[in-house]
């Protein structure tokens, strides 16, 4: 419609998408509904969130170089490479992040008394 490129729409729409659970939250305790309703909407958002920061990052760089083809060609790369970007910010991170509590955890619990 205004002559984008799909690559600049995507990333107009990775940017769109996360969302703001706060206010939905809230609605929640004050109308007294279950911890647990509240936690799952939390989580989700995190999950949203995280799955945002994905195709942000993906597509600002091809964006930037001109096209997803462009951008892979300028980091002499192949569609692997994109999989493999994919993966390590939803998987890898993630696990680190869980190491890195359990270790802050560890440490904090040592510390306490």
């Amino acid at each position: 419609m205004y002559g984008w490129p799909w690559e600049a729409c995507v990333l107009i729409g990775g940017i769109l998408s996360a969302t703001d659970p706060v206010a939905v939250v809230a609605l929640l305790r004050e109308m007294g509904v279950k911890k647990s309703l509240a936690t799952l909407i939390e989580a989700e958002s995190l999950l949203n969130d995280g799955t945002a920061v994905v195709v942000y990052s993906i597509f600002l760089k091809a964006v930037i170089h001109g096209g997803l083809g462009e951008w892979l060609d300028y980091e002499n790369a192949d569609w692997g490479y994109l999989v493999w970007v994919t993966v390590r910010m939803s998987v890898l991170g993630p696990l680190l992040g869980i190491a890195m509590g359990i270790v802050s955890v560890m440490w904090l619990e040592l510390n306490a008394g």
